[in-house]
């Protein structure tokens, strides 16, 4: 199953990855989400930087970084590939 690592830095921002699973425009952006799990983390001693880690399967998912530098992303994954795309790419694999 693949990985997809993403930059914790707390005192920025907070770090979440989300399945896109559809559009729903009662939802919050728009979109019906699964929020995941990260399976592993490893952060500095103080707790505030570092990365997490999460396995995720086919589908587009949304990703929001602490750095405020890598903000949201957008991904597909595919298989054992994970590629960062832009929005339209994310939802496009969702509504098909």
């Amino acid at each position: 199953m693949p990985e997809l690592d993403l930059d914790v830095c707390t005192p920025e921002g907070k770090t979440w990855l989300a399945q896109v699973l559809g559009t729903d425009r009662a939802a919050p952006g728009g979109l019906q989400r699964e929020f995941l799990t990260a399976v592993s983390s490893r952060l500095s001693r103080s707790g505030m930087t570092g990365t997490k880690t999460y396995l995720v399967t086919d589908g587009a998912y949304e990703s929001n970084e602490g750095r405020k530098r890598y903000g949201r992303r957008w991904w597909v994954v595919t298989g054992d590939q994970v590629r960062e795309v832009d929005r339209a790419e994310a939802l496009a694999h969702v509504t098909g």
